[in-house]
């Protein structure tokens, strides 16, 4: 006879809609919540509110990095006291996307220590979950910033072209865009600037770069500076003038882009 597998069961409650989910989460991170379930974490085990709270982390990460820091961590917490999320491997990809948010977080506050411990935890979790070749990936990326941070150039164009190989198989573009950006840097931070300048203008012309107005606004930005130290002016003040139109919301993008832009102008 065939072996039937047992697989747990699914929660008497129903789970909320995307929009329910969303506005749950909403309630969580300003504490403006009316519900005690929301508190006492019933609602907190539903994979979609989770999702929900990890994404609005995620908007959140560059421009309020300390508030995001101590909320992933506060979930990460609440999550490893042996809470069930889902009924599959919600509970170990949620593990992961906590840690991996508190360790991007701790990366921009500059304590790197705590940001490659937190990136542990993470591949930790992502290694029990269904497919977690793409989120293994993913943490590798995040390693290769803190190498990037140290000043290792070498060490991480040694490694991007396989990790960027990774992502376009997986059909991650965005993050494939990352890493490209990444080496880039690490080309303009060592003087190859015609180099970095050729990779930016690649990655302007890339169509994916499009779904990502934050990585699009730092491609601008960068490409920008180096079409101005190349004496290409024109070129660089029509490249800022498009970056200033996507980073309003971006307020230490905006800044470093004000800088550029007035420097250009002179």
């Amino acid at each position: 006879m065939p072996k039937v597998l047992q697989f747990p069961s699914h929660r008497a409650t129903a789970r909320a809609s995307s929009s329910e989910a969303t506005a749950i989460a909403h309630k969580y991170l300003s504490r403006s919540e009316t519900a005690e379930t929301v508190r006492q974490g019933e609602a907190l085990s539903d994979p979609d509110v989770f999702l929900a709270l990890c994404s609005a982390l995620k908007s959140q990460r560059e421009s309020n990095p300390e508030y995001v820091a101590k909320e992933a961590s506060a979930l990460h917490d609440w999550l490893r006291s042996e809470r069930r999320v889902g009924v599959f491997d919600e509970r170990e990809y949620f593990l992961g996307e906590t840690a991996l948010i508190a360790g991007g977080a701790s990366r921009l506050l500059g304590k790197r220590d705590e940001a490659e411990s937190w990136f542990d935890r993470a591949e930790a979790s992502y290694r029990h979950t269904i497919n977690s070749a793409p989120l293994l990936a993913v943490v590798a990326y995040s390693r290769l910033t803190l190498h990037y941070d140290r000043r290792n150039y070498q060490r991480v164009l040694d490694v991007i072209p396989s990790l960027t190989l990774s992502f376009e198989k997986f059909q991650m573009q965005t993050d494939a865009l990352k890493c490209r950006f990444l080496a880039a840097m690490c080309l303009k931070d060592t003087n190859q600037n015609a180099e970095a300048c050729a990779a930016l203008e690649g990655m302007y012309k890339d169509a994916s770069l499009e779904k990502s107005n934050l990585l699009k606004g730092l491609v601008l930005v960068h490409l920008g500076e180096l079409l101005a130290e190349a004496g290409r002016r024109r070129e660089a003040i029509t490249v800022y003038s498009e970056a200033v139109a996507i980073s309003s919301d971006q307020p230490m993008a905006m800044a470093h882009l004000k800088a550029a832009l007035g420097s250009a102008y002179r």
